[in-house]
């Protein structure tokens, strides 16, 4: 890139564009991991409380 008219511009701006939408999906995976764990570990301290009781 020695000079400014040498830099294709729609290749550039698709280029930000695809970066950006990976940046997006890897949070929103990340986003619907994190909940899953959440979950996950809620309905196992449920289920341990249940247990617990049942065996008072």
């Amino acid at each position: 890139m020695g000079t400014l008219s040498e830099i294709n511009l729609g290749n550039q701006i698709l280029s930000i564009v695809v970066a950006g939408g990976l940046v997006a999906f890897g949070a929103l995976v990340l986003r619907i991991l994190l909940s899953g764990i959440k979950f996950i570990i809620k309905k196992v301290k449920s289920t341990s409380k249940v247990t617990d009781k049942e065996n008072m």
